[in-house]
């Protein structure tokens, strides 16, 4: 895995992995240009689309949540010729393949620079996004950071936007 090994998708992007990592609980990915992605063994093994597990957009899962181990770990980390991801699984032998081609091609849609939107805050400024609409991240950098964040629970809000309208006598 010392190389890096190009992933072509449909778009013409390419994303390269430049390392893999096994971790504890997690498989940690570094990206060409410097992106990691982290992901829980529970979550890739759950995500699996092959013929023996289900495919879950179809709603026929064959394996379920609560059957995997706790525990479950990689037997064996593998990049094929194709640039995708293949773990074969601990105990079960269970080789993934099909998710992590996706995964891949998402990763490169996720990173393409035509897809993010970059801008340094100043200080006093403040940025506010919508979890459920806008996947974000924060980039490296060098020095101090202060950051203050506040949640909103959803329901909480819409709760209390309608008894104001009805007690403003606000129509929608």
């Amino acid at each position: 895995m010392n190389s890096p090994v190009l992933i072509e998708t449909s778009s013409k992007q390419r994303l390269s992995i430049e390392s893999i990592e096994r971790q504890k609980r997690n498989i940690a990915i570094l990206w060409e240009g410097g992106n990691h992605s982290l992901f829980h063994h529970i979550w890739l093994r759950d995500n699996c689309t092959c013929p023996q597990c289900g495919d879950r957009s179809g709603g026929h899962r064959y394996l379920e949540l609560g059957s995997i181990d706790p525990d479950i770990a990689p037997d064996e980390l593998s990049i094929d010729s194709t640039g995708s991801l293949q773990i074969r699984w601990q105990g079960d032998g269970h080789l993934i393949e099909p998710v992590y081609r996706a995964l891949q091609h998402l990763l490169a849609l996720v990173y393409a620079p035509e897809a993010c939107v970059t801008y340094r805050l100043e200080s006093g400024q403040a940025a506010v996004m919508d979890n459920h609409r806008v996947l974000h991240a924060r980039a490296a950098f060098n020095g101090n950071r202060h950051i203050r964040q506040c949640h909103v629970d959803r329901d909480e809000f819409f709760s209390r936007l309608r008894v104001l309208q009805r007690r403003l006598d606000i129509e929608d």
